[in-house]
């Protein structure tokens, strides 16, 4: 026979049970009783462990890198102290505290993150210094990315630097050692990082103010390479070199010649920045030096600028005048065969599908200096002589305006806004009035 339970006796059991069920969940949900897991946090790539103490405060502790040994080893101690602790959040200084800035990796993460968004360019992309940065954070980061900002000294500053005016791979000749130049950029660069990480208070200010009492690194007091300082260029160089360039940088290059443009400034050129109102146009480019500073740009365009960017005109307003699919399609269309129509569509055809099956980069709808100085070096090495840059341009123009017309013509021209900025191109100009003066007084 089938004994039935009592519906008393299964609403005792049933209570009993959701309250050992209750109690149990509560001391797995209470604060501070479970052991926390060492976690990625995406934005720094560090470590992070989240501890709670029993009256439920918690706080984030970034360990370093996420996956290395030594990050390991800190999640370890820090659990012990907080275990031997009686679970209260542990106080720490060192690399293992509640903030991913603590980490000179973490502060300079923190720093390209916003760097990402303030140097901008008008069209929202970012500009270049933030590559600049990038490379100069990226060997920061491989000397001494797990230290504390605080540890960061200026002795261990010069140590830094050192070890870029002399690195490994300079030592056996693989590769070419960076100019004093570059490296006194670096270390501007790194100081700014710890200036922006004090404006914010993420570190004591003292990190940022000790490194400025590092100097850079002087002419012929120091081992890193040097630089030969860029001068004018000749217009026999000029007209050597353009021999072997195509019609598009040509034309670019001796614009840079006679109006005294960056070539930054001058692959801007489209219809609707310049006023063709007058004999001497106006080109004011969207983008320039200094833009950020609120100072506007104005490019005076003369009749032989203008005969040498004329046949370039876009009827398209925003348009850009000098573009690399123009060039290529031009290059292949010199290249063409002298085929009956039939065979060359074929043949056209047959070589698009095959630039569609090699996957090769399409050429862009503008160009980039850098672009422009590539081009110009292989037109040099094709001529036989020396490389050269595109700043030189400017460089010749403004000293042929500083001869003839004075340091004020040079300085509107240019678009410098102090005249010191200008008396930098007027050194040659300078040695020839030297030199025209000991002529005459013997």
């Amino acid at each position: 026979m089938r004994i039935r339970p009592h519906p008393i006796g299964l609403l005792r059991v049933a209570t009993t049970t959701a309250t050992t069920t209750s109690r149990s969940s509560q001391m797995a949900n209470s604060p501070g009783k479970r052991i926390p897991s060492l976690r990625l946090h995406r934005p720094s790539g560090q470590a992070v462990v989240r501890l709670v103490n029993p009256e439920g405060l918690r706080r984030d502790y970034y360990l370093g890198r996420h996956g290395s040994h030594e990050s390991q080893e800190r999640y370890q101690k820090l659990l012990a102290r907080w275990i031997d602790g009686a679970r209260t959040l542990p106080c720490t200084t060192k690399a293992t505290t509640d903030e991913p800035h603590r980490t000179i990796e973490g502060l300079t993460n923190a720093y390209l993150i916003w760097a990402r968004t303030y140097y901008l360019q008008p069209d929202g992309n970012p500009s270049g210094e933030v590559t600049n940065l990038e490379r100069a954070c990226k060997l920061l980061e491989e000397h001494s990315g797990t230290r504390h900002p605080v540890e960061f000294s200026p002795n261990r500053f010069r140590e830094f630097r050192d070890s870029l005016v002399e690195p490994k791979s300079a030592k056996s000749g693989q590769h070419q050692r960076l100019s004093r130049n570059y490296i006194n950029d670096i270390a501007r660069r790194i100081k700014a990082v710890f200036k922006w990480g004090a404006s914010r208070e993420l570190i004591p200010a003292s990190c940022y103010h000790r490194l400025t009492t590092v100097e850079s690194l002087k002419a012929g007091r120091t081992k890193a390479r040097e630089t030969r300082g860029l001068g004018p260029i000749s217009e026999q160089e000029v007209r050597a070199t353009i021999t072997n360039l195509s019609r598009q940088v040509a034309a670019l290059v001796w614009f840079c010649w006679f109006t005294g443009a960056r070539m930054g400034e001058a692959v801007q050129l489209c219809t609707r920045d310049i006023d063709r109102s007058g004999d001497v146009w106006l080109f004011r480019p969207a983008q320039h030096k200094n833009l950020h500073r609120g100072k506007e740009r104005v490019i005076p365009i003369g009749l032989e600028a203008q005969r040498a960017v004329s046949p370039f005109m876009q009827l398209v307003p925003s348009r850009r005048w000098f573009r690399p699919c123009d060039t290529v399609a031009e290059l292949r269309a010199n290249r063409r065969p002298s085929l009956p129509p039939p065979q060359l569509a074929t043949r056209l055809a047959k070589n698009a599908r095959r630039r569609l099956n090699t996957q090769n980069r399409a050429a862009g709808k503008s160009y980039t200096t850098n672009a422009i100085q590539v081009a110009i070096r292989r037109a040099c090495i094709k001529t036989g002589i020396p490389p050269w840059t595109p700043h030189r341009l400017r460089h010749s123009a403004l000293t042929r305006i500083r001869e003839q017309r004075g340091l004020e013509a040079a300085a509107a021209i240019g678009g410098h806004w102090t005249l010191n900025v200008t008396e930098l191109y007027s050194q040659m100009a300078q040695q020839r009035l030297a030199v025209q003066i000991m002529r005459t007084l013997g």
